[in-house]
């Protein structure tokens, strides 16, 4: 009996996992020529040729910079706790 309860809440945990997973991947956003990198020292512009990444944040980052974006994030994080 215990087992099928701890089966029914792994199956209702897979649920909402898959359910928030849906949902942020049917969420678009716009790049237009005004759109710039969200990493601080990054200076090229998002081109429409590029391949680039958006963070739970919702802030757009290139492909290339993703890594140093994470530890901005990181780092900004340390800082404030």
């Amino acid at each position: 009996r215990s087992s099928q309860i701890e089966r029914s809440l792994l199956f209702i945990k897979l649920l909402r996992t898959q359910s928030k997973r849906i949902g942020s991947e049917n969420q678009s956003f716009l790049i237009d020529s005004d759109t710039q990198c969200a990493r601080t020292t990054c200076t090229q512009p998002i081109a429409a040729t590029q391949a680039v990444l958006r963070f739970p944040n919702h802030k757009i980052v290139h492909y290339h910079c993703k890594t140093k974006y994470e530890k901005e994030l990181e780092d900004r994080y340390k800082k404030h706790y």
